[in-house]
């Protein structure tokens, strides 16, 4: 899958945690995508998301 591919899963993910109906392994999945990221692009993202998902711990470092 294409960065864009994988960001939009994420982002698919978080929205699904922060509405409740996610469950803990997709987050976890989540998060290992995030690592999986280049540092720069991580740091961004996680920006973006902790705006867009203030609720959903997955972003927060």
């Amino acid at each position: 899958k294409s960065k864009a591919e994988a960001e939009a899963l994420i982002f698919s993910i978080a929205e699904e945690k922060y509405t409740g109906t996610r469950s803990l392994e997709n987050v976890l999945v989540a998060q290992k995508t995030l690592k999986s990221l280049r540092s720069s692009r991580l740091q961004e993202f996680k920006s973006k998301a902790a705006l867009w998902f203030p609720k959903a711990t997955v972003f927060q470092s």
